[in-house]
């Protein structure tokens, strides 16, 4: 039988991080899912999971990793989202209702500290994200409460188009310096600190006849991942080559991403919001709308076994759009078409992985961006395809942190460090 691509999506990842200023950085469990409305909860965190180290990374006391005093704000600001990654004090004010607020990443990141010029001794690292048309109010919102002088801060480490549209409004409204990163820079510097502090943790797979997922990759627990493909998917999709740390270029991509996915939703149905589009992926059957190869040669399965078809391959993406004899697009349910969207953008950008991938001689290839945040569905999507086309030699990786990479590596980015850094003024 045809197996729809999109099941419903687990409960919403969310991430509270406790951090003392000597401690290293806590990521903990919380059992219970959280809406956009509600508040985090800052009480009896879980014990946090076993700490991995790669053979790659830095340990000692001098190392790298235990050099690293955070004392600002990371934001990647993307097309369509900003994603933060702070320091939140135990006295911070609560955040309006429409910032989604994560809590649920497990493990210890060894290294990461507060900076001391930091108004607070301790405090919790929290990761969030908002539309980005709502950036003017949010930066209103942290001006009406003066975080920026209750917490003596003075520069936000942020990457992504809003670093420019918005830094002249942040340094007017909050009196402080926007320091613009280099947006693949912060990005792939985010995902090594993660492979080099817990890969055993970060990063999962999914196997493509069970669906079930499996953290502590060997290869990767062993520091042998380099080189490996970064497929990030966000807005749009880049697909970059890491050779080593520090070593990156951008080799593809493509601009059907999610940008493509959430405006053709707005353009052909009435949804509003992107919760709609969820439980809308759900209940669909994009049997309806799109022609599959049955529809074309009838369901004998060995008529055209040759080529290596079978009856429930889609042919063309809403094909039956042009086929059947319907007056409108109202004719066609909501949930059917956006189901029918969500493959036919999955379809093509695993497709697209794989070929750059086996382009480029590589074995190793990670999804990430908020296109797959929190959608078991899709991730195994791109596992089976992947396996599929590559006779399974490639391996597909996922990671928790899956949309907060550049937010984090801005976070991270040393106040006296100039690698990445494309302009520290207005």
């Amino acid at each position: 039988p045809h197996q729809p691509l999109f099941h419903p999506p687990p409960p919403a990842h969310h991430l509270c991080l406790r951090l003392p200023v000597t401690a290293t950085l806590s990521l903990v469990f919380s059992g219970s899912p959280r809406s956009l409305m509600s508040s985090p909860s800052l009480t009896s965190p879980s014990p946090p999971l076993t700490t991995t180290t790669s053979s790659t990374s830095s340990s000692s006391p001098d190392g790298p990793l235990n050099k690293l005093s955070v004392g600002t704000v990371g934001t990647d600001s993307g097309g369509s989202f900003n994603k933060m990654v702070f320091f939140r004090p135990l006295d911070a004010p609560v955040l309006p209702s429409w910032v989604v607020q994560e809590k649920n990443l497990p493990s210890e990141v060894p290294g990461l500290r507060p900076n001391p010029n930091l108004k607070f001794n301790s405090g919790f690292l929290r990761f969030i994200k908002f539309p980005r048309s709502r950036t003017s109010s949010f930066i209103d919102f942290c001006a009406k409460e003066k975080l920026t002088e209750k917490f003596n801060m003075t520069h936000i480490n942020m990457t992504g188009g809003g670093a420019y549209q918005y830094a002249e409004e942040i340094t007017e409204k909050l009196k402080m310096k926007v320091k613009k990163l280099d947006e693949m820079a912060t990005l792939i510097k985010g995902l090594n600190f993660l492979l080099d502090s817990v890969p055993g943790d970060e990063v999962f797979t999914v196997d493509p006849d069970t669906k079930e997922q499996h953290f502590g990759v060997e290869s990767v627990t062993k520091g042998d991942y380099y080189p490996y493909l970064l497929v990030n998917m966000g807005s749009g999709v880049s697909i970059l080559k890491i050779t080593g740390p520090g070593q990156f270029e951008r080799v593809s991509g493509t601009s059907l991403g999610g940008g493509t996915f959430w405006g053709l939703c707005k353009m052909l149905t009435d949804v509003n919001s992107w919760e709609e589009v969820q439980e809308l992926s759900q209940v669909g059957n994009n049997e309806n709308v799109d022609l599959l190869v049955g529809d074309i040669y009838g369901q004998d399965d060995q008529k055209y076994n040759q080529l290596g078809l079978r009856s429930n391959i889609i042919a063309s993406s809403m094909g039956k759009a042009a086929t059947l004899d319907k007056e409108t697009p109202n004719d066609f349910k909501k949930e059917d078409i956006v189901r029918s969207l969500m493959l036919m953008l999955a379809n093509n950008i695993s497709q697209i992985a794989y070929l750059v991938a086996s382009l480029h001689g590589i074995k190793n290839v990670f999804f990430a961006g908020g296109f797959i945040s929190q959608s078991t569905t899709l991730w195994n999507k791109f596992s089976f395809a992947i396996n599929y086309w590559s006779q399974g030699q490639m391996q597909t990786l996922f990671l928790r942190h899956n949309e907060y990479l550049g937010a984090l590596g801005a976070l991270i980015q040393d106040d006296d460090e100039t690698d990445g850094v494309v302009d520290e003024s207005v």
